[in-house]
């Protein structure tokens, strides 16, 4: 059985962060080890969260208490970041955990969207400058990847501009220009669908499926940790980006007939097993 270190947000109450990931990455197969930036009661966007983002030092200690069980890892996901002493801490684990092994590093760069930051600036450039590099692969959002392309060409500039008419192509030019590792862009919309898009080298594929009014959060934690998973299975990126975005849409799809609140991770979890298969499309770029 393979082992997957996940550094992220702890939210009790709702399947976000690593709630949601961990739960993804369990249920096709995989042991998790949970390192958490935060101890929160509920998602904040439910109103007070209760809890607290952790300490740099308990975060450190909680890592050092792991560290002590020698467990050979063989993969790390990142997520939030709380503060630029998480991302800090977390560069100085993966570092420790790739210097003799080659293992995949996946960062989903959560930072914002909607057209705002919801961590500091701070934690977001320390992400972009420290975490990203590291990774072998990186799943922002739509806003996400503006805003660190932004970032990229000019640290003063950081109001993305994201019009839902951009085209395909012309993200896929833009991440093989500033990027030379594997990548994942969700939240693409286009048209009546949203999407996500998949670079791999040259390699650029696309899958879309009906955009929802109003989802519940947890999806893009959920996306990443699938990812993960069937890539540790064995299949190629542009497979695994198939699987994950069919599950997510079956699941995004019950929620929005049964209006739930929250991810329905429990009531859904066939679908992380065995998804429908959506088309993939490769493009020419």
């Amino acid at each position: 059985m393979q082992t997957v270190l996940l550094i992220s947000s702890f939210v009790s109450a709702s399947p976000i962060g690593a709630v949601a990931s961990a739960f993804c990455l369990r249920r096709l197969g995989f042991n998790v080890v949970t390192l958490p930036t935060t101890l929160y009661g509920r998602h904040p966007g439910w109103g007070a969260q209760g809890g607290s983002v952790n300490d740099p030092q308990l975060f450190e200690d909680i890592w050092q208490g792991i560290a002590a069980q020698n467990i050979p890892f063989d993969a790390v996901m990142t997520g939030y970041m709380a503060s630029p002493d998480h991302v800090d801490i977390s560069c100085e684990i993966i570092s420790g955990l790739t210097k003799d092994k080659n293992i995949p590093v996946l960062v989903d760069p959560i930072m914002g969207d909607n057209g705002a930051l919801y961590i500091s600036e701070r934690t977001a450039h320390a992400l972009i400058d420290h975490l990203i590099p590291k990774a072998s692969l990186i799943t922002p959002n739509l806003w996400e990847f503006d805003y660190i392309t932004t970032h990229s060409r000019s640290q003063a500039d950081t109001s993305p501009d994201v019009q839902d008419s951009r085209s395909v192509a012309h993200i896929a030019r833009t991440a093989q220009k500033t990027f030379k590792k594997d990548m994942i862009v969700t939240s693409i919309p286009l048209g009546t669908e949203i999407g996500a898009l998949c670079l791999k080298g040259q390699d650029v594929h696309y899958m879309g499926h009906e955009k929802f009014d109003h989802v519940p959060h947890g999806g893009g934690d959920a996306l990443a940790a699938l990812c993960l998973a069937h890539l540790l299975s064995g299949k190629p990126l542009a497979e695994a980006l198939a699987y994950s975005v069919s599950s997510i849409a079956r699941i995004m799809d019950y929620a929005h007939k049964h209006s739930s609140r929250e991810l329905p991770l429990i009531q859904m979890q066939d679908s992380l097993i065995n998804p429908p298969h959506l088309p993939l499309q490769s493009l020419s770029i």
